[in-house]
């Protein structure tokens, strides 16, 4: 079941119940004026691949048991107005390539350290997202990463040199 309601102009918040549709493959709720916060039982979508919720304006912390969703392939969170970092849980989405978390300007936190055995991962678009810290060499182990675009953040430290050895990767844009 793909549930796609994207490029609308849908008001409210996601209902609660939507939990009890488990066997949703693909949620698109993407370009709506949607608000409050993303329910916490959309972790219970055991069978999602895909999940779009980009261009609304969500709120709050970035539910952690999105990381129960091991299928996901896509998650498209940018966009919106959420806070409180990343959540060490998406280190459990293992099977995920596409992750967008662009333009959510209080976002914050550091990448953790998790994130970095997400090694089927190819996308990483996190900028103008309050990003802090240091980026691990770590970062090399993300061996399939075709682009990893992190500009206008607050990262500090050294530029790793993995990002050299990493064999697919094709843009890295890390400036202010």
């Amino acid at each position: 079941l793909r549930l796609n309601f994207g490029g609308n102009f849908l008001t409210g918040k996601i209902p609660p119940e939507i939990n009890s549709a488990e066997k949703i493959k693909g949620f698109f709720l993407f370009h709506n004026a949607l608000s409050g916060s993303i329910p916490p039982s959309i972790g219970n979508f055991s069978y999602i691949s895909f999940l779009r919720l980009h261009g609304n304006q969500f709120t709050g912390t970035i539910p952690t048991e999105l990381g129960q969703l091991t299928k996901l392939k896509e998650l498209y969170l940018s966009q919106n107005y959420l806070t409180g970092g990343i959540p060490s849980e998406f280190g459990l989405l293992t099977n995920l390539g596409d992750l967008r978390l662009f333009l959510n300007t209080d976002l914050g936190g550091t990448i953790p350290d998790e994130m970095y055995n997400m090694t089927v991962l190819q996308r990483f678009y996190a900028w103008s997202s309050g990003l802090t810290g240091p980026i691990s060499s770590k970062v090399g182990q993300l061996t399939d990463m075709y682009h990893f675009i992190a500009r206008r953040n607050q990262l500090t430290g050294t530029i790793p040199s993995e990002f050299i050895k990493m064999p697919s990767l094709r843009e890295c844009y890390c400036v202010m």
